[in-house]
């Protein structure tokens, strides 16, 4: 017989990181709006100048000072959270539970403490964010996630030798097997 307190908690924590994902969308369409209606103030201050091609011409510098930072603009555009945080909470959750997360119940936790992971497939870019990150997270042939710098003999991982970063040294059970790390 199941337990009928955690089928519901269980229920309501999901229905509860619906809720949330639907309004992390709401939050960045308004991200979105506040920008362009941002460049409409911008452009209109731009062209109540009583010279008018003054006016272009500081729009115009205004927009190749916004292309000197299209890299950082554009990688936050998404709203997601910044990588490293993203990596840094995972660490956390990590070793609070003490073993290897998969990367679906990973990004439950994740999203769960507020940070944000979306675009066309979130676990995708989770795994993403993670790749970038595997001198602090590595993903295990199990498909768990561990932090990259610590060695785990219930699990045969061992981190890189004099390196500090995860890699594909398991120990000896690994070499034979011919287990490691494996980046997606």
């Amino acid at each position: 017989m199941t337990d009928r307190a955690l089928e519901n908690a269980k229920s309501k924590r999901n229905q509860l990181i619906e809720t949330k994902r639907r309004l992390l969308a709401e939050l960045a369409e308004c991200d979105e709006q506040i920008n362009q209606i941002d460049k409409f103030i911008k452009a209109w201050h731009a062209f109540a100048e009583d010279d008018p091609l003054r006016a272009v011409e500081n729009l115009s510098e205004s927009d190749s000072n916004e292309t000197a930072t299209t890299e950082s603009v554009s990688r936050r555009a998404s709203g997601n959270s910044r990588k490293e945080d993203v990596a840094a909470a995972a660490r956390e959750i990590i070793l609070e539970r003490g073993e290897p997360i998969m990367r679906d119940e990973l990004y439950d936790l994740l999203t769960a403490r507020g940070l944000v992971i979306r675009g066309k497939d979130p676990l995708m870019v989770l795994s993403t964010m993670l790749w970038r990150m595997r001198d602090q997270i590595v993903r295990l042939d199990s498909g768990g996630y561990w932090p990259a710098d610590v060695p785990n003999a219930a699990i045969g991982y061992a981190p890189k030798e004099g390196s500090g970063q995860g890699g594909d040294t398991r120990g000896a059970d690994a070499a034979q097997t011919g287990g490691g790390d494996v980046f997606e």
